[in-house]
């Protein structure tokens, strides 16, 4: 096991000077589509005129054509296109910050996968559904991208790619321009490779206090294994024990929390209600573009239909009776550490990976940050930090911290 340094870069290189050989602009393919200079473009500024951004393809832009990880034609989604600009991004625009293009997800943010390779390994998945996202901030194509939510499709890939992923507070941010897979799951959230950068763009797209000051000595860090602990592999178990005693001096206190039998809830009622939701909103798709999309998102649609009405009833009542309560299962003043993958990016032909330890803070609402910590068999291992919800401000302001007295251990800076 080895802490994230700066020197981690250097394990890249054989994969970029090959990409760099083969004459490749995009040798992780995690462009759908791109502008490769605006000089051009008249740039607004703003307090991010620095900053380019990569699209997840599943959120609609005036200038790029959307996709939605499929090929069926525009007339299929004609509402949602004649919106022109997402509202993230028409706010990204008037801060000044450059859209660079369209980033690869995975079929209508399910699970068939695009052509994105993992950055570290092309043999491994970048995760999905916000794979292309993911890459683009690993091999530094830009240094923020939008991403999106329903189960686990911030959080893995940031985890497989090595990158800071956040996922915001349930509706923190708008998604209006943003294809709809779950009403009561989406969150549409970022990715970067550094917490100012999250930070800044947040103050802009989620109406942040920048910053609020919350120091990580005034908070508490709860170390939650949860009911899916047992299925990490020794080895990761101490990866994640080592990393929370590296930063345990910089909290208030430490403590420790049995599992807790509402989140084993949520992990199955977010599965209940994604498939739920996806047959509402996409099925229709299927009467008739049938034949030009997969069996895996034919499947899910079926099991969303032959969901039970007391199944239904149970997995809803769930997330209501969590997001109804004050704090959402984190307590103020607290700052949770818990695993965010099962291991390491599994090999391209196993898919996307599982999602499983994301899937509770997705129907919860809570705000999680993915935060790379170590490599472990040449690849990035990550942790997730979860705050109260609406604590957005407070989960960004304590990970600069941490940030910044480990001396950036999660950024990786590398051309591929």
């Amino acid at each position: 096991m080895k802490l994230l340094e700066p020197t981690v870069n250097s394990m890249l290189e054989p994969l970029n000077s090959q990409a760099s050989n083969d004459g490749l602009t995009d040798p992780c393919h995690a462009w759908v589509c791109r502008e490769e200079t605006f000089t051009h473009r008249a740039q607004t500024q703003g307090p991010l005129s620095e900053i380019t951004v990569g699209v997840k393809d599943i959120i609609v832009t005036k200038d790029f054509p959307t996709q939605f990880g499929t090929t069926l034609p525009a007339s299929a989604f004609a509402e949602l296109l004649g919106i022109g600009d997402a509202s993230a991004v028409a706010m990204l625009r008037e801060a000044g910050a450059k859209i660079v293009g369209k980033t690869v997800t995975t079929e209508l943010a399910t699970f068939k996968p695009g052509p994105t390779l993992n950055p570290w390994r092309h043999e491994r998945t970048p995760g999905g559904s916000s794979s292309g996202s993911a890459a683009a901030i690993a091999t530094g194509d830009v240094s923020l991208a939008l991403a999106t939510q329903t189960a686990g499709s911030i959080g893995r890939p940031a985890a497989f790619c090595g990158v800071l992923g956040l996922k915001p507070s349930f509706d923190r941010l708008k998604t209006e321009g943003v294809l709809m897979t779950s009403k009561t799951l989406d969150t549409l959230g970022l990715m970067a490779q550094s917490v100012d950068t999250l930070r800044r763009s947040m103050v802009v797209l989620g109406n942040l206090n920048s910053p609020v000051q919350s120091a990580a000595s005034t908070q508490t860090l709860v170390f939650y294994k949860g009911h899916l602990w047992s299925t990490l592999t020794s080895e990761d178990q101490l990866v994640i024990q080592d990393f929370v005693k590296k930063i345990a001096p910089y909290f208030r206190s430490v403590s420790h929390k049995k599992p807790r039998q509402c989140l084993a809830n949520l992990t199955k009622a977010q599965q209940y209600i994604h498939s739920h939701e996806v047959s509402e909103h996409l099925g229709y798709l299927l009467h008739d573009h049938g034949e030009s999309l997969s069996g895996a998102f034919k499947a899910f649609v079926a099991d969303g239909k032959n969901l039970s009405t007391d199944d239904c009833s149970w997995a809803y009542q769930q997330i209501q009776n969590v997001r109804r309560q004050e704090n959402s299962i984190v307590d103020e003043g607290e700052v949770w550490i818990t695993p965010v993958i099962n291991g390491v990016a599994p090999m391209r032909s196993l898919g996307t990976g599982d999602p499983a330890f994301c899937r509770a803070w997705t129907a919860a609402g809570n705000p999680t940050l993915t935060v790379p910590i170590a490599m472990q068999k040449n690849l990035p291992f990550a942790v997730q930090l979860v705050a109260p919800k609406g604590a957005d401000e407070m989960l960004l302001d304590v990970a600069a911290e941490i940030e910044h007295l480990l001396q950036k251990p999660w950024e990786i800076r590398h051309d591929a």
